[in-house]
Protein backbone atom coordinates (compact mmCIF):
# COMPACT_ATOMS: atom_id res chain seq x y z
CA UNK A 1 0.00 0.00 0.00
CA UNK A 2 1.18 3.35 -0.58
CA UNK A 3 1.38 6.06 2.16
CA UNK A 4 2.61 9.37 1.99
CA UNK A 5 3.13 11.47 5.09
CA UNK A 6 2.90 14.95 4.81
CA UNK A 7 1.98 18.66 6.64
CA UNK A 8 -1.34 20.05 5.97
CA UNK A 9 -1.54 23.17 6.85
CA UNK A 10 -5.03 24.75 8.34
CA UNK A 11 -7.48 25.61 6.01
CA UNK A 12 -9.37 24.20 3.07
CA UNK A 13 -8.79 20.83 1.25
CA UNK A 14 -9.76 20.83 -2.64
CA UNK A 15 -12.99 21.96 -3.51
CA UNK A 16 -15.96 20.30 -3.47
CA UNK A 17 -16.88 18.27 -6.46
CA UNK A 18 -13.20 17.35 -7.40
CA UNK A 19 -12.17 13.80 -8.26
CA UNK A 20 -9.65 12.61 -5.73
CA UNK A 21 -6.47 11.10 -6.97
CA UNK A 22 -5.18 10.66 -3.23
CA UNK A 23 -7.06 9.56 -0.31
CA UNK A 24 -6.65 13.36 0.74
CA UNK A 25 -9.28 14.87 1.32
CA UNK A 26 -11.34 11.82 1.40
CA UNK A 27 -9.30 9.59 3.74
CA UNK A 28 -6.94 11.19 5.92
CA UNK A 29 -5.26 9.38 9.49
CA UNK A 30 -4.68 11.96 11.32
CA UNK A 31 -1.86 12.16 14.12
CA UNK A 32 -3.62 14.76 16.03
CA UNK A 33 -5.67 17.85 16.29
CA UNK A 34 -9.37 18.26 14.45
CA UNK A 35 -10.73 18.28 10.79
CA UNK A 36 -13.99 19.28 10.21
CA UNK A 37 -16.19 18.64 7.15
CA UNK A 38 -17.63 21.76 4.96
CA UNK A 39 -20.86 21.63 2.79
CA UNK A 40 -22.11 24.32 0.77
CA UNK A 41 -25.82 25.34 1.25
CA UNK A 42 -27.81 26.40 -1.66
CA UNK A 43 -27.81 29.73 -0.68
CA UNK A 44 -23.67 29.53 -1.30
CA UNK A 45 -22.71 29.85 2.60
CA UNK A 46 -20.61 26.78 4.22
CA UNK A 47 -21.92 24.83 7.11
CA UNK A 48 -20.36 21.91 9.18
CA UNK A 49 -21.88 18.91 8.71
CA UNK A 50 -19.26 16.79 10.91
CA UNK A 51 -16.22 17.15 13.52
CA UNK A 52 -12.95 14.44 13.89
CA UNK A 53 -11.07 14.64 16.51
CA UNK A 54 -7.43 13.43 16.92
CA UNK A 55 -6.34 10.23 15.40
CA UNK A 56 -9.48 9.31 13.32
CA UNK A 57 -10.39 8.26 10.00
CA UNK A 58 -11.28 11.12 8.30
CA UNK A 59 -13.15 10.63 4.53
CA UNK A 60 -16.14 11.11 2.60
CA UNK A 61 -15.38 7.33 2.00
CA UNK A 62 -18.87 6.36 0.17
CA UNK A 63 -17.98 8.80 -2.95
CA UNK A 64 -14.50 8.07 -2.92
CA UNK A 65 -14.77 4.25 -2.86
CA UNK A 66 -17.75 4.89 -6.12
CA UNK A 67 -15.03 7.40 -7.52
CA UNK A 68 -17.68 10.19 -7.23
CA UNK A 69 -16.77 13.29 -7.22
CA UNK A 70 -16.67 14.16 -3.35
CA UNK A 71 -19.44 16.09 -1.77
CA UNK A 72 -17.70 18.08 1.53
CA UNK A 73 -14.63 19.55 1.66
CA UNK A 74 -12.22 18.72 4.96
CA UNK A 75 -10.37 21.21 6.84
CA UNK A 76 -7.93 21.04 9.11
CA UNK A 77 -8.40 22.96 12.15
CA UNK A 78 -4.77 23.75 12.66
CA UNK A 79 -1.76 22.66 10.80
CA UNK A 80 -0.85 18.84 10.93
CA UNK A 81 0.62 16.12 9.77
CA UNK A 82 -1.56 13.70 8.15
CA UNK A 83 -0.64 10.30 6.12
CA UNK A 84 -2.20 9.58 2.66
CA UNK A 85 -3.29 6.84 0.69
CA UNK A 86 -4.09 6.51 -2.86
CA UNK A 87 -8.17 5.54 -2.85
CA UNK A 88 -7.07 2.32 -5.64
CA UNK A 89 -4.66 1.29 -2.93
CA UNK A 90 -7.69 1.20 -0.41
CA UNK A 91 -10.05 -0.05 -3.13
CA UNK A 92 -7.38 -3.29 -3.13
CA UNK A 93 -7.14 -3.96 0.03
CA UNK A 94 -10.84 -4.13 0.38
CA UNK A 95 -11.14 -6.40 -2.86
CA UNK A 96 -8.30 -8.58 -2.14
CA UNK A 97 -7.85 -8.88 1.91
CA UNK A 98 -11.06 -8.05 3.44
CA UNK A 99 -14.12 -7.79 1.59
CA UNK A 100 -16.20 -6.88 4.28
CA UNK A 101 -13.80 -4.12 5.73
CA UNK A 102 -15.74 -1.79 2.70
CA UNK A 103 -19.45 -3.35 3.98
CA UNK A 104 -18.05 -2.38 7.96
CA UNK A 105 -16.75 1.17 7.04
CA UNK A 106 -20.01 1.86 5.26
CA UNK A 107 -22.09 0.52 8.29
CA UNK A 108 -20.29 2.51 10.93
CA UNK A 109 -20.88 5.73 8.53
CA UNK A 110 -24.58 5.01 8.52
CA UNK A 111 -25.23 4.08 12.07
CA UNK A 112 -23.62 7.69 12.51
CA UNK A 113 -25.28 9.75 10.02
CA UNK A 114 -28.93 7.62 11.22
CA UNK A 115 -28.19 8.52 15.01
CA UNK A 116 -27.42 11.85 14.48
CA UNK A 117 -30.75 12.44 11.95
CA UNK A 118 -33.11 10.84 14.73
CA UNK A 119 -31.29 12.94 17.33
CA UNK A 120 -32.36 16.04 15.10
CA UNK A 121 -35.92 15.15 15.85
CA UNK A 122 -35.62 13.09 19.72
CA UNK A 123 -32.94 15.82 21.22
CA UNK A 124 -33.52 19.66 22.05
CA UNK A 125 -30.40 21.66 20.90
CA UNK A 126 -29.34 21.89 24.58
CA UNK A 127 -29.20 18.17 24.99
CA UNK A 128 -27.53 18.11 21.20
CA UNK A 129 -25.06 20.43 22.65
CA UNK A 130 -24.48 18.53 26.25
CA UNK A 131 -24.30 15.29 23.84
CA UNK A 132 -21.24 16.86 22.06
CA UNK A 133 -19.20 18.64 24.46
CA UNK A 134 -19.84 15.16 26.69
CA UNK A 135 -18.65 13.33 23.68
CA UNK A 136 -15.72 15.69 23.21
CA UNK A 137 -14.74 17.36 26.08
CA UNK A 138 -11.79 19.93 24.32
CA UNK A 139 -13.96 21.14 21.55
CA UNK A 140 -14.74 24.62 22.64
CA UNK A 141 -10.75 24.85 23.20
CA UNK A 142 -10.54 23.94 19.54
CA UNK A 143 -13.35 24.80 17.77
CA UNK A 144 -14.94 28.27 16.93
CA UNK A 145 -18.79 28.92 18.91
CA UNK A 146 -20.21 29.63 14.99
CA UNK A 147 -19.11 26.37 13.67
CA UNK A 148 -20.63 24.41 16.45
CA UNK A 149 -24.05 25.78 16.32
CA UNK A 150 -23.43 25.25 11.94
CA UNK A 151 -22.97 21.30 13.15
CA UNK A 152 -25.85 21.76 16.16
CA UNK A 153 -27.96 23.42 13.11
CA UNK A 154 -28.89 26.61 15.23
CA UNK A 155 -27.94 29.95 15.25
CA UNK A 156 -24.55 31.20 17.06
CA UNK A 157 -27.04 33.51 19.31
CA UNK A 158 -29.34 30.44 20.14
CA UNK A 159 -26.31 28.79 21.21
CA UNK A 160 -25.41 31.26 23.36
CA UNK A 161 -28.42 31.34 25.14
CA UNK A 162 -28.02 27.86 25.59
CA UNK A 163 -25.06 28.00 27.12
CA UNK A 164 -25.36 30.81 29.43
CA UNK A 165 -28.92 29.58 30.49
CA UNK A 166 -26.98 26.37 31.61
CA UNK A 167 -24.16 28.54 33.53
CA UNK A 168 -26.87 29.94 35.78
CA UNK A 169 -28.40 26.74 36.42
Amino acid sequence: MFWRTQTKLKGLTPAIGASPNFVLPQKVLSDSNNFKYVVETTDGKEAISGFVFGGEFVADFSNSILDLPTQVSIVAGERCVVKEVEIDSVKELCAVNNAELERAIMHTIFRTIYTRFLDLYRMSPKERYEKLTKAHPKLLQDVPLREVASYLQISPIHLSRIRRNMLRQ
